[in-house]
């Protein structure tokens, strides 16, 4: 039995949340859906547990702006924090999925959007432990489903150009450090300042000491492999809103044109 969907004055938002069910109904067909990845993890004594939340919903949000798309509630927890890209586990607030929990989270919510008609889905991960089990849902699904649907997927990092990395690193001993390594770093950092300066706190970030990095991984980690702040750098140098403003808008103008591009 078709459902009747009664015609509606559209509501100004992009958010799902925000939105009855009849306007979801409408723009879940029509629009590309947007799922933001996040996690609830420790980034230093200066920015909250939320960064990895924080960041993907809100360009999300202005991506899904510009291209007329329809943003989901964030997932707000992530992978497991590995000791070379978050810290590790052991920071109090660092709240974690099993690999496979996350996956499935991931599939399941896919094939509910899936169901209520979304054939275009932008994915965006703000959590470098999330990404092969995003990509994995995405796949896992692909196989699994007869529906015809078209998927991005992202993170926070990969509209950043590696050359305007290099340029804002310059000053620092052995260049840009790493996706990984810039977790609570000079990007994240500027653009928190950008989105909600009211949650950084700079003052906080003190001294920081880079923790002995291996090429290969070591389970328990060794203590002096952990970052005793939970800072793999020392953002406090080159981080700042008319950076974060210069990031988020780079990021934006180049996942807009993928969404025209790729999406359509």
């Amino acid at each position: 039995m078709g459902m009747a969907i009664y015609p509606i004055e559209m509501v100004d938002t992009v958010k799902a949340e925000e939105m009855t069910w009849y306007e979801f109904s409408d723009r879940v067909r029509e629009d590309v859906v947007f799922l933001p990845v996040g996690a609830t993890e420790q980034h230093g004594p200066h920015l909250p547990l939320g960064v990895d939340v924080v960041l993907p919903s809100r360009l999300c949000e202005r991506i899904a702006a510009e291209t007329g798309g329809l943003v989901l509630p964030p997932i707000p927890y992530g992978g497991r924090s590995q000791t070379e890209s978050g810290g590790g586990p052991s920071f109090p607030g660092t709240i974690d999925l099993r690999g496979s929990n996350l996956l499935n989270q991931v599939k399941d919510i896919i094939a509910e959007v899936v169901d209520d008609g979304a054939r275009r889905i932008f994915v965006m991960s703000g959590h470098f432990e999330n990404n092969s089990f995003v990509r994995e849902a995405i796949d896992q699904f692909l196989i699994e489903s007869d529906e015809e649907v078209q998927f991005v997927f992202a993170t926070t990092f990969t509209f950043i150009p590696d050359s305007f990395k290099e340029e804002v690193f310059e000053d620092f001993p052995g260049g840009y450090p790493g996706d990984n390594k810039e977790h609570a770093g000079v990007f994240e950092t500027a653009m928190m300042l950008h989105f909600d300066p009211s949650l950084v706190a700079m003052d906080k970030i003190g001294d920081v000491e880079a923790p002995r990095s291996t090429a290969y991984r070591v389970k328990p980690a060794p203590e002096d492999t952990i970052p005793e702040t939970g800072l793999f750098i020392d953002p406090s140098t080159a981080a700042s809103a008319e950076l974060g403003e210069r990031v988020v808008t780079r990021i934006v103008d180049s996942a807009v044109e993928v969404v025209e591009s790729e999406l359509q």
